[in-house]
């Protein structure tokens, strides 16, 4: 069976989502958001990563290729 890589994201609050998951990764990893951010905009290119939306109510569902 195919894992399910849907997510439903409120896209009011994603934008500091993203950056507060920079910021705890770079903790992590030793690094800094900055570079994970340029990291993640490294691996998005890559993978030729997609996410397509659908709206549900108040929220959005996202599917993800990756």
């Amino acid at each position: 069976m195919a894992e399910d890589k849907t997510l439903r994201l409120d896209l009011e609050i994603l934008p500091t989502k993203y950056i507060a998951l920079c910021e705890f990764t770079a903790q992590l990893i030793d690094s800094s958001a900055k570079e994970v951010d340029k990291q993640v905009e490294l691996f998005l290119f890559l993978t030729q990563f997609e996410a397509s939306e659908t709206s549900l109510d108040d929220k959005e569902e996202v599917k993800l290729n990756g």
